[in-house]
């Protein structure tokens, strides 16, 4: 079945009389009432526009920023020069369990693709094959345990035996890299920044910068002895602050020592170590582009369900924190994807990489008064239109699709030319190398399937009949020992039935002909009992008969 979405943290209600009538004229307003990060404030204002504080209902405001998951309500509600920083559905990656059922899902579909993540399990539900997969590992093979909604590490622990993983809660289990890539000996994470501005279609940015996460205690492969400090195997900052060992540098510009290093300077330190930063870089790239292909079917049926006249396809967007850990062997690997990932600015890094980062953000997405004043203007005229030629299906009519592509191109070139330091790496073109829309096609069967509007039956059939199989997709006559079995048990549950079916048949009859009922209530008889349709009955005169009540 598919996830549901999580209950927003407080219902929308209307806008109250205290609210502002219409928006200020000369000046960009930005609704920061659910963001606690004081570096949005400072860099809004530093860009004159207006902040408002404390009154999250009030929607008259270019940008509505919330720290947490929004309701897709909230997205039904605004007009089209706003824009709001989370597209509804993004949870459907952000928290664990969800994650591992899409890239799974993926992954049984495209192997030699989405073979970018560790294998992950949910218990208790996928137990058993927890079970199977650690008997075909070494012995003693490390495992990481991760509630399923957390974040900033807790309730984290390694086990190097499943029956020390508790069986009544749910947990996310991953087979635990035990041979990371090391420097200066310590174990490391990269939290990478990607940027989507949309998806119809899909539109995707990375940033040049990111951080360097440091454990503080010198690496050592797990054993027994050492699975209890989380200071050597995490590289959380949560965690890793508060050991006596963590530093930092303390010059923003270099942030090349410590335990929270630029994500530049581990790219020079990997290349002095003889590994492609740039083949590592164009790795995670496509790690990003595939995570948001398994789920950007279901991002874009609901923001067409909340927004089915828009043509922007751009009044969402979503800053996503990748955590990527790479292997002895400079292979990227996605740990987590954080749909809202920390702003604080604790270091004098942090401040100056999450403050320019806020303010290249803006810059592209091109927040101005004279793009809300256009956009305004052109829906009135389309409006006016409507009126005078009484248009009755929806304001842009046949030619939506052609504004569609036009403001998208205008939006490309303007992103083009102020992109400061994102980078485009998706803009719904097909790669030879990752066909990502053979992906997205897939997933939308999926999500199809899953919903209930598409049967997997028919599906099986229009893939057995399709002639050329994408290269690296799964061998349709593969003998798979699970898909095996699991035919088997469906054959040995249709035989079942059959028997029972005609034992209770042979049943009825032999309890009708028991009865010796006239014969015009024989047939009513055997259609009330039967499992199958009943016969059409040609209406006949039935005579008065007595039936004795006992006999039943």
């Amino acid at each position: 079945m598919e996830p549901e979405s999580p209950r927003s943290k407080k219902p929308t209600k209307p806008l109250g009389k205290k609210n502002p009538s219409k928006l200020p004229s000369s000046r960009i307003c930005i609704n920061l009432s659910d963001c606690k990060y004081s570096v949005h404030r400072e860099v809004c204002k530093e860009l004159g526009w207006r902040v408002i504080r404390n009154d999250e209902f009030n929607f008259f405001c270019d940008i509505i920023w919330n720290d947490a998951a929004v309701n897709q309500d909230i997205l039904g509600t605004l007009k089209p020069f706003q824009k709001l920083n989370h597209f509804p559905g993004i949870f459907t990656i952000a928290r664990k369990n969800f994650l591992a059922f899409h890239l799974k899902k993926m992954a049984k579909e495209f192997p030699t693709f989405y073979n970018f993540f560790p294998e992950t399990f949910c218990v208790p539900a996928d137990r058993s094959n927890l079970i199977r997969f650690a008997e075909t590992c070494r012995p003693n093979q490390p495992f990481i345990v991760k509630p399923e909604a957390s974040s900033q590490g807790k309730g984290i622990f390694l086990v190097r035996k499943i029956d020390d993983i508790p069986s009544g809660d749910p947990y996310v289990v991953q087979r635990y890299i035990d041979k990371p890539m090391l420097i200066d000996g310590l174990k490391f994470d990269l939290r990478v920044y990607i940027l989507i501005t949309s998806v119809t279609p899909l539109t995707m940015y990375m940033y040049h910068e990111g951080l360097g996460r440091f454990a503080t205690e010198n690496y050592t492969a797990p054993s027994q002895k050492n699975l209890s400090p989380m200071c050597q195997h995490l590289t959380n900052y949560a965690i890793n602050k508060g050991s006596s060992k963590f530093s930092v540098d303390k010059d923003p510009l270099k942030a090349d020592s410590g335990h929270k290093r630029s994500l530049k300077s581990v790219w020079h330190s990997l290349e002095e170590m003889g590994f492609s930063s740039e083949k590592i870089i164009d790795q995670i790239k496509k790690i990003a582009i595939k995570t948001l292909c398994s789920i950007q079917p279901i991002l874009s049926h609901i923001y067409n369900s909340c927004q089915p006249e828009d043509i922007t396809g751009g009044m969402c967007f979503e800053v996503l924190g990748l955590d990527i850990i790479i292997d002895e062997s400079g292979k990227p690997f996605l740990l987590e994807v954080n749909h809202a990932p920390s702003f604080n600015t604790d270091t004098p890094f942090d401040n100056q990489v999450k403050s320019q980062l806020l303010r290249d953000l803006f810059k592209l997405l091109d927040v101005t008064i004279e793009r809300r004043n256009a956009i305004q203007a052109q829906y009135k005229q389309k409006l006016e239109e409507r009126i005078s030629q009484r248009i009755s299906k929806n304001i842009v009519g046949g030619n939506r699709e052609a504004d569609r592509k036009l403001y998208r191109s205008k939006i490309l070139e303007h992103a083009a030319n102020n992109s400061g330091g994102f980078s485009l790496i998706y803009s719904g073109h097909e790669n030879t190398c990752e066909p990502y829309n053979s992906f997205m096609s897939y997933a939308q069967k999926m999500h199809l399937i899953q919903t209930g509007v598409l049967s997997e039956k028919a599906e099986d059939k229009n893939r057995q009949s399709s002639k050329a199989p994408l290269v690296g997709a799964r061998p349709e006559k593969e003998n798979r020992p699970l898909d095996n079995l699991l035919r088997k048990q469906l054959s040995m549950c249709q035989a079942e039935q059959k028997l029972a079916t005609k034992a209770q048949k042979e049943k009825i009859n032999h309890s009708v002909k028991r009865l010796s009922l006239p014969k015009q209530l024989s047939l009513p008889l055997k259609a009330l009992f039967s499992p199958e349709p009943a016969q059409k009955v040609e209406k006949k005169e039935v005579k008065p008969c007595i039936v004795n009540i006992g006999m039943f």
